[in-house]
C-alpha cells in the first residue's frame, strides 16, 4: 500500500497509559474524534483533527496537522497538531509518532490503523490545565 492510499477520514482515539486494570475504559479515555489526513507523494502529511466529536462544526476546535512519512517498512508517520492562535484552544499542540499496523492473512473486517504515541508539546492553563510532556497511546482507524 502506498502512503497516498491512506488519505482520507479516520476515527481517532487516545487513552492514558495506565498500567493497572480499570473497571470502565472511560477512566483512561482522553479523546475520540475526527481526523483527516492527506498523504502526498513526496511524503508530506497534512490534515486536521476536529474536537470534540458529535458537536456542530461551529463549536469544534481544530488542530492543523503537518508532518511527514518517516519510514515505509512498516509505514511510519510523524506529525504535529497545533491549534490556531486567537482560538480558545490556541495552547493545544501535540506531537504524534505512529506506525501502520500490520494486516493479517485470512482476517476479515480489517481496516488500516495508525497506532502510536502522542505527546503534549505545550502546557496549557484555563479550566483544564495540563502539563507539557504527557504521553498517551493513540489509534486511528481509517473510515
Amino acid at each position: 500500500m502506498k502512503p497516498e492510499d491512506l488519505s482520507g477520514d479516520w476515527t481517532y482515539r487516545s487513552f492514558r497509559n495506565a498500567p493497572e486494570l480499570v473497571g470502565d475504559f472511560n477512566e483512561i479515555r482522553l479523546a475520540q474524534t475526527d481526523l483527516k489526513l492527506e498523504f502526498a507523494s513526496d511524503g508530506t502529511v497534512t490534515g486536521s483533527l476536529r474536537f470534540p466529536a458529535g458537536v456542530p462544526a461551529s463549536e469544534q476546535g481544530s488542530m492543523e496537522i503537518t508532518g511527514r512519512v518517516s519510514g515505509t517498512d512498516p509505514l511510519r508517520v510523524q506529525f504535529r497538531g497545533k491549534c490556531r492562535a486567537g482560538t480558545p484552544w490556541e495552547a493545544y499542540e501535540y506531537a504524534y509518532d505512529g506506525i501502520l499496523s500490520p494486516s493479517m492473512a485470512g482476517a476479515t473486517d480489517q481496516r488500516p490503523v495508525l497506532a502510536g504515541t502522542v505527546m503534549r508539546v505545550r502546557a496549557r492553563g484555563g479550566d483544564k490545565p495540563a502539563a507539557a510532556g504527557m504521553t498517551a497511546t493513540f489509534a486511528a482507524v481509517k473510515r
